[in-house]
Protein backbone atom coordinates (compact mmCIF):
# COMPACT_ATOMS: atom_id res chain seq x y z
CA UNK A 1 0.00 0.00 0.00
CA UNK A 2 1.17 3.45 -0.63
CA UNK A 3 2.07 5.24 2.35
CA UNK A 4 0.21 8.72 2.37
CA UNK A 5 2.97 11.78 3.33
CA UNK A 6 1.13 14.24 5.47
CA UNK A 7 1.38 17.31 4.38
CA UNK A 8 1.18 20.83 6.09
CA UNK A 9 -1.19 23.22 5.43
CA UNK A 10 0.67 25.85 3.86
CA UNK A 11 1.87 22.58 1.12
CA UNK A 12 -1.70 21.57 0.80
CA UNK A 13 -2.81 25.59 0.44
CA UNK A 14 0.37 25.90 -2.35
CA UNK A 15 -0.90 22.63 -4.09
CA UNK A 16 -4.60 23.43 -4.39
CA UNK A 17 -3.29 27.07 -6.08
CA UNK A 18 -1.11 25.24 -8.41
CA UNK A 19 -3.59 22.36 -9.29
CA UNK A 20 -6.63 24.86 -9.76
CA UNK A 21 -5.26 26.12 -12.58
CA UNK A 22 -5.16 22.66 -14.47
CA UNK A 23 -8.03 21.91 -17.15
CA UNK A 24 -7.52 17.80 -16.26
CA UNK A 25 -9.08 18.30 -13.14
CA UNK A 26 -12.96 17.74 -12.64
CA UNK A 27 -15.06 21.02 -13.47
CA UNK A 28 -16.24 22.09 -9.80
CA UNK A 29 -12.40 22.01 -8.54
CA UNK A 30 -11.12 24.21 -11.73
CA UNK A 31 -10.27 27.78 -11.07
CA UNK A 32 -11.85 26.69 -7.38
CA UNK A 33 -8.83 26.27 -4.67
CA UNK A 34 -11.53 26.25 -1.64
CA UNK A 35 -13.18 22.89 -2.68
CA UNK A 36 -9.31 21.84 -3.63
CA UNK A 37 -8.65 22.13 -0.24
CA UNK A 38 -11.64 20.42 0.79
CA UNK A 39 -10.89 17.41 -1.14
CA UNK A 40 -7.28 17.54 0.15
CA UNK A 41 -8.74 17.50 4.40
CA UNK A 42 -10.88 14.82 3.12
CA UNK A 43 -8.45 12.50 1.64
CA UNK A 44 -6.33 13.09 4.91
CA UNK A 45 -9.45 11.92 6.96
CA UNK A 46 -9.96 8.42 5.25
CA UNK A 47 -6.40 8.29 4.95
CA UNK A 48 -6.42 8.13 0.27
CA UNK A 49 -4.39 10.44 -1.74
CA UNK A 50 -5.28 13.46 -2.37
CA UNK A 51 -5.94 12.78 -6.62
CA UNK A 52 -8.19 9.92 -5.37
CA UNK A 53 -10.53 12.20 -3.45
CA UNK A 54 -10.01 14.55 -6.48
CA UNK A 55 -11.67 12.35 -8.66
CA UNK A 56 -13.66 10.64 -6.64
CA UNK A 57 -15.69 13.43 -4.23
CA UNK A 58 -17.85 16.29 -6.30
CA UNK A 59 -19.67 19.16 -4.38
CA UNK A 60 -22.93 19.88 -5.12
CA UNK A 61 -25.05 22.71 -4.04
CA UNK A 62 -23.20 23.02 -1.56
CA UNK A 63 -22.95 19.18 -0.58
CA UNK A 64 -20.01 17.01 -0.89
CA UNK A 65 -20.90 13.58 -2.74
CA UNK A 66 -18.36 10.79 -3.56
CA UNK A 67 -18.51 7.56 -6.02
CA UNK A 68 -20.13 4.33 -5.52
CA UNK A 69 -16.82 2.88 -6.41
CA UNK A 70 -15.20 4.81 -3.34
CA UNK A 71 -17.86 4.34 -1.03
CA UNK A 72 -17.58 1.13 -1.40
CA UNK A 73 -14.26 0.75 -1.24
CA UNK A 74 -14.03 2.83 2.18
CA UNK A 75 -16.13 0.13 4.04
CA UNK A 76 -13.46 -2.66 2.47
CA UNK A 77 -10.66 -0.46 3.81
CA UNK A 78 -12.36 -0.17 7.52
CA UNK A 79 -12.43 -3.96 6.91
CA UNK A 80 -16.31 -4.89 6.31
CA UNK A 81 -17.79 -7.28 3.77
CA UNK A 82 -19.17 -5.69 1.16
CA UNK A 83 -20.49 -7.31 -1.51
CA UNK A 84 -22.96 -6.35 -4.88
CA UNK A 85 -24.86 -8.81 -6.98
CA UNK A 86 -26.85 -8.14 -10.06
CA UNK A 87 -29.58 -10.34 -11.82
CA UNK A 88 -29.50 -9.49 -15.44
CA UNK A 89 -32.85 -11.31 -15.61
CA UNK A 90 -35.28 -9.47 -12.91
CA UNK A 91 -32.66 -5.89 -13.77
CA UNK A 92 -32.27 -6.60 -9.35
CA UNK A 93 -29.33 -4.95 -7.75
CA UNK A 94 -28.99 -6.38 -4.06
CA UNK A 95 -25.16 -4.88 -1.96
CA UNK A 96 -24.78 -6.54 1.05
CA UNK A 97 -22.37 -5.82 4.33
CA UNK A 98 -20.75 -7.84 7.12
CA UNK A 99 -19.24 -5.39 9.78
CA UNK A 100 -16.11 -6.46 11.41
CA UNK A 101 -17.38 -6.19 14.47
CA UNK A 102 -20.94 -8.27 13.96
CA UNK A 103 -19.94 -10.75 11.34
CA UNK A 104 -24.06 -12.30 12.54
CA UNK A 105 -25.85 -9.89 10.80
CA UNK A 106 -25.82 -9.02 7.39
CA UNK A 107 -26.95 -5.49 6.10
CA UNK A 108 -28.79 -5.60 2.95
CA UNK A 109 -30.12 -2.91 0.37
CA UNK A 110 -32.34 -4.11 -3.05
CA UNK A 111 -33.34 -2.09 -6.22
CA UNK A 112 -35.04 -2.65 -9.22
CA UNK A 113 -36.55 -0.95 -11.71
CA UNK A 114 -39.95 -0.79 -10.30
CA UNK A 115 -38.36 0.94 -7.47
CA UNK A 116 -36.62 3.52 -9.63
CA UNK A 117 -39.79 4.43 -11.11
CA UNK A 118 -41.36 4.72 -7.92
CA UNK A 119 -38.97 7.34 -7.03
CA UNK A 120 -38.80 9.11 -10.77
CA UNK A 121 -35.74 7.93 -11.54
CA UNK A 122 -35.90 6.22 -14.86
CA UNK A 123 -36.36 9.30 -16.71
CA UNK A 124 -33.15 10.79 -16.12
CA UNK A 125 -30.81 9.99 -19.24
CA UNK A 126 -28.29 8.29 -17.15
CA UNK A 127 -30.72 5.49 -16.19
CA UNK A 128 -31.87 4.80 -19.66
CA UNK A 129 -28.36 4.45 -20.38
CA UNK A 130 -26.95 2.51 -17.47
CA UNK A 131 -29.86 1.15 -15.84
CA UNK A 132 -27.42 -1.64 -14.49
CA UNK A 133 -24.83 0.20 -12.89
CA UNK A 134 -27.30 3.14 -11.68
CA UNK A 135 -28.88 0.40 -9.43
CA UNK A 136 -25.69 -1.03 -8.21
CA UNK A 137 -24.77 2.68 -7.37
CA UNK A 138 -28.33 3.20 -5.51
CA UNK A 139 -27.91 -0.37 -3.41
CA UNK A 140 -24.34 0.46 -2.53
CA UNK A 141 -24.52 3.83 -1.05
CA UNK A 142 -27.93 2.94 0.85
CA UNK A 143 -26.39 -0.28 2.26
CA UNK A 144 -23.19 1.98 3.50
CA UNK A 145 -25.27 4.79 5.30
CA UNK A 146 -26.70 1.88 7.23
CA UNK A 147 -23.96 -0.46 8.11
CA UNK A 148 -20.75 1.76 8.04
CA UNK A 149 -21.37 5.80 8.36
CA UNK A 150 -19.03 6.31 10.71
CA UNK A 151 -16.46 5.22 7.97
CA UNK A 152 -17.83 7.81 5.35
CA UNK A 153 -16.63 10.96 7.08
CA UNK A 154 -20.42 12.39 6.34
CA UNK A 155 -19.68 12.29 2.42
CA UNK A 156 -22.37 9.35 2.03
CA UNK A 157 -24.26 9.82 -1.47
CA UNK A 158 -23.32 10.23 -5.06
CA UNK A 159 -24.01 13.44 -7.08
CA UNK A 160 -26.76 11.80 -8.74
CA UNK A 161 -28.75 11.49 -5.52
CA UNK A 162 -27.94 14.52 -4.68
CA UNK A 163 -29.48 16.11 -7.97
CA UNK A 164 -26.83 15.99 -10.59
CA UNK A 165 -28.68 16.22 -14.01
CA UNK A 166 -25.48 14.83 -15.77
CA UNK A 167 -23.58 11.82 -14.41
CA UNK A 168 -21.39 8.67 -15.74
CA UNK A 169 -22.58 5.23 -14.39
CA UNK A 170 -20.99 5.56 -10.98
CA UNK A 171 -23.12 8.60 -9.68
CA UNK A 172 -20.19 11.15 -10.55
CA UNK A 173 -21.51 14.39 -12.64
CA UNK A 174 -20.08 14.91 -15.98
CA UNK A 175 -20.63 17.91 -16.46
CA UNK A 176 -20.78 20.08 -13.19
CA UNK A 177 -20.00 23.73 -14.08
CA UNK A 178 -22.96 24.83 -12.78
CA UNK A 179 -22.36 24.08 -9.53
CA UNK A 180 -18.72 25.63 -9.68
CA UNK A 181 -18.76 28.24 -6.53
CA UNK A 182 -16.57 31.23 -7.69
CA UNK A 183 -13.80 31.90 -4.79
CA UNK A 184 -11.14 34.15 -4.15
CA UNK A 185 -7.10 33.44 -5.31
CA UNK A 186 -5.61 32.60 -2.46
CA UNK A 187 -2.37 34.38 -1.97
CA UNK A 188 0.67 32.06 -2.20
CA UNK A 189 2.05 31.14 1.50
CA UNK A 190 5.50 33.45 1.97
CA UNK A 191 5.05 35.36 -0.94
CA UNK A 192 3.87 39.66 -1.22
CA UNK A 193 0.27 40.02 -1.80
CA UNK A 194 -0.62 41.84 -4.94
CA UNK A 195 -2.57 44.61 -3.60
CA UNK A 196 1.02 45.34 -1.00
CA UNK A 197 3.20 44.76 -4.60
CA UNK A 198 0.36 47.69 -5.71
CA UNK A 199 1.37 49.85 -3.01
CA UNK A 200 4.66 50.00 -3.44
CA UNK A 201 4.38 50.33 -7.50
CA UNK A 202 2.59 53.14 -6.61
CA UNK A 203 4.29 55.19 -4.27
CA UNK A 204 7.78 54.41 -6.39
CA UNK A 205 4.71 56.38 -9.27
CA UNK A 206 4.96 59.07 -6.51
CA UNK A 207 8.28 59.34 -6.32
CA UNK A 208 9.13 59.46 -10.39
CA UNK A 209 10.99 55.97 -9.54
CA UNK A 210 10.70 52.77 -12.09
CA UNK A 211 10.11 50.09 -9.19
CA UNK A 212 11.44 47.26 -11.62
CA UNK A 213 15.10 49.42 -10.81
CA UNK A 214 14.55 49.29 -7.69
CA UNK A 215 13.76 45.76 -7.69
CA UNK A 216 17.02 45.17 -9.12
CA UNK A 217 19.07 47.39 -7.15
CA UNK A 218 17.45 45.14 -4.02
CA UNK A 219 18.29 41.97 -5.93
CA UNK A 220 14.30 40.63 -5.45
CA UNK A 221 12.00 40.00 -8.09
CA UNK A 222 9.05 42.58 -7.99
CA UNK A 223 6.54 40.47 -9.34
CA UNK A 224 7.15 37.36 -7.57
CA UNK A 225 8.14 38.92 -3.94
CA UNK A 226 8.75 36.99 -0.80
CA UNK A 227 7.58 38.14 2.46
CA UNK A 228 11.71 37.97 3.48
CA UNK A 229 12.29 40.44 0.36
CA UNK A 230 10.10 43.36 2.32
CA UNK A 231 13.12 44.70 4.15
CA UNK A 232 15.72 44.62 1.00
CA UNK A 233 12.83 46.43 -0.87
CA UNK A 234 12.25 48.86 2.10
CA UNK A 235 16.00 50.01 2.41
CA UNK A 236 16.22 50.20 -1.06
CA UNK A 237 13.45 52.95 -1.62
CA UNK A 238 14.78 54.59 1.07
CA UNK A 239 18.23 55.01 0.00
CA UNK A 240 16.91 55.82 -3.62
CA UNK A 241 14.43 58.81 -1.80
CA UNK A 242 17.94 60.35 -0.86
CA UNK A 243 19.71 59.80 -3.68
CA UNK A 244 17.27 60.67 -6.57
CA UNK A 245 19.93 59.13 -9.05
CA UNK A 246 18.94 59.99 -12.38
CA UNK A 247 19.22 56.30 -13.44
CA UNK A 248 15.74 55.31 -11.56
CA UNK A 249 13.66 57.79 -12.77
CA UNK A 250 10.83 56.70 -14.89
CA UNK A 251 11.27 58.48 -18.14
CA UNK A 252 8.44 61.31 -18.95
CA UNK A 253 7.25 58.70 -22.06
CA UNK A 254 6.78 56.09 -19.28
CA UNK A 255 3.23 57.38 -18.02
CA UNK A 256 0.44 56.11 -19.60
CA UNK A 257 -1.54 59.55 -19.20
CA UNK A 258 -0.44 62.78 -17.66
CA UNK A 259 0.97 63.17 -14.66
CA UNK A 260 3.12 65.19 -12.55
CA UNK A 261 5.84 63.26 -10.66
CA UNK A 262 9.00 64.75 -8.67
CA UNK A 263 11.07 64.94 -11.85
CA UNK A 264 8.03 66.82 -14.17
CA UNK A 265 7.38 69.99 -13.01
CA UNK A 266 4.65 72.10 -14.91
CA UNK A 267 4.36 75.73 -16.36
CA UNK A 268 2.03 77.26 -19.26
CA UNK A 269 3.07 78.11 -22.22
CA UNK A 270 1.05 81.21 -23.84
CA UNK A 271 -0.13 80.68 -27.11
CA UNK A 272 -2.94 81.80 -29.37
CA UNK A 273 -5.73 80.73 -31.70
CA UNK A 274 -8.33 81.79 -33.19
CA UNK A 275 -12.24 82.00 -32.06
CA UNK A 276 -15.09 81.10 -34.24
CA UNK A 277 -15.10 85.13 -34.48
CA UNK A 278 -12.95 86.56 -36.98
CA UNK A 279 -10.20 89.16 -36.01
CA UNK A 280 -10.51 87.45 -32.15
CA UNK A 281 -7.54 85.69 -30.07
CA UNK A 282 -7.63 84.07 -27.12
CA UNK A 283 -4.95 82.35 -24.74
CA UNK A 284 -4.85 79.15 -23.72
CA UNK A 285 -2.62 77.48 -20.84
CA UNK A 286 -0.88 73.63 -21.35
CA UNK A 287 1.29 71.86 -19.61
CA UNK A 288 4.70 71.71 -20.33
CA UNK A 289 7.77 69.44 -19.11
CA UNK A 290 10.72 70.10 -17.69
CA UNK A 291 12.10 70.01 -21.07
CA UNK A 292 10.71 73.21 -21.71
CA UNK A 293 11.01 74.93 -18.76
CA UNK A 294 13.48 77.30 -19.89
CA UNK A 295 12.02 78.00 -23.02
CA UNK A 296 8.60 78.87 -21.17
CA UNK A 297 10.62 81.34 -19.31
CA UNK A 298 12.34 83.13 -22.39
CA UNK A 299 8.60 83.47 -23.52
CA UNK A 300 7.38 85.26 -20.46
CA UNK A 301 10.21 87.28 -20.01
CA UNK A 302 9.51 88.37 -23.81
Amino acid sequence: MTAIVKSTANDKLAMANALANANLLPRAYQKNPANLLFAMEYADAIGVHPMTAIQSIHVIDGKPSASAQLIAGLGRRAGHIVRVKFDRKTMTATAEVIRKDDPDYTFQSVWDMDRARSANLTNKAVWKQYPDAMLKARAITEVARDAFPEALFGVAYTAEELGADNTDEEGSPVIAASIVVETPALEKPGFVSEENVSRFKQACAKEGFDPYIIAGLAKVELDNLREEDMVALRDEFKRIQRQRPESVMLREEDYAEPVTPAKVKSGTRKTTKQDDEPGVEVQEAIPVSISEELEVVEDASA
